[in-house]
């Protein structure tokens, strides 16, 4: 992501404890930052002190397989969880709002806690950010916490119109559909220990090739452009498949959801299907 001055150190988001009296200072901030490709695109929802690193609240716009979606973080206390520890967020408002979400617990450092979701861009919870006076959330358990919502309606209302107009990554003219959970198609010899990464060389022999993610998690692939550098393509959960119109002399890089590399791909001439098998490895904390 590209954050400005006011989001460069947005995780840091859950650094100091939630205070009411705090909010007074806070404000609702969208920010979008193009990029030279349709999907280098950056737009963030931000609620916290301009300027600083207090923040609250944090939407990001992610563009996956199926089109874009939300990931959200929310400072909350989470107790003893561990970072990466399944949770849910219980959330209320005026008028009976309720709504409840499977999130992930977010624990990198002694006072960097919280919980991260995703959500639709035409989710209901985005409109009650809009349209709400405040909302009052809690991880079941654990200490309930208030979110300001004055004057978020302009905000959040542009960073999910335009969230939802971004493009959907090429999939050649195909939608990602659910393949049968049998490994077929050509697998990868891994080939994340090869530094620098390798590059496309050229764009000479067309070639189509067709992703299928069976390796039990959740998948990125990513093209490997001519200088090395990892441009994201599609996101793949289990048994997903992605088509694309690519070339022989190009690379593709499969990550995890943290851009972790599991596995290099490199096409060969008459092969368009190719079995994404690699498991998740433990890289440490981070």
């Amino acid at each position: 992501m590209k954050f400005l001055a006011f989001f460069a150190t947005a995780f840091l988001v859950f650094v100091t404890p939630l205070a009411a009296s705090a909010q007074q200072d806070y404000t609702w901030v969208y920010d979008r930052f193009d990029g030279a490709g349709a999907f280098d695109n950056s737009l963030t929802l931000v609620y916290g002190v301009p300027e600083t690193d207090d923040i609250q609240f944090l939407a990001d716009c992610v563009v996956g397989a199926n089109g874009p979606f939300v990931s959200v973080l929310m400072r909350a206390n989470i107790g003893q969880m561990t970072d990466g520890t399944p949770a849910e967020v219980h959330i209320s408002g005026d008028n009976g709002y309720v709504q409840r979400f499977d999130a992930t617990a977010v624990q990198y450092e002694e006072f960097l806690y919280g919980v991260e979701f995703r959500v639709a861009t035409n989710d209901r919870y985005l409109d009650a950010l809009a349209s709400q006076n405040s909302l009052i959330y809690a991880v079941p358990g654990h200490q309930a916490h208030d979110l300001g919502l004055r004057g978020s309606a302009g905000p959040v209302r542009r960073f999910a119109s335009e969230c939802s107009a971004l493009p959907t990554p090429r999939n050649n003219g195909k939608q990602l559909v659910a393949m049968p959970k049998q490994a077929s198609g050509k697998t990868s010899d891994y080939g994340c220990d090869q530094h620098p990464y390798p590059v496309s060389q050229n764009s000479n022999t067309p070639q189509t090739a067709t992703f299928t993610n069976y390796s039990g998690g959740y998948r990125v692939v990513m093209w490997l452009d001519f200088q090395g550098n990892p441009v994201d393509y599609a996101s793949l959960n289990d048994g997903e498949s992605f088509s694309v119109n690519s070339y022989l002399t190009h690379p593709w890089m499969i990550t995890d959801g943290p851009g972790n590399c599991l596995e290099v791909i490199h096409l060969e001439y008459g092969v368009s299907n190719y079995a994404l098998t690699a498991p998740d490895q433990y890289f440490g904390d981070e």
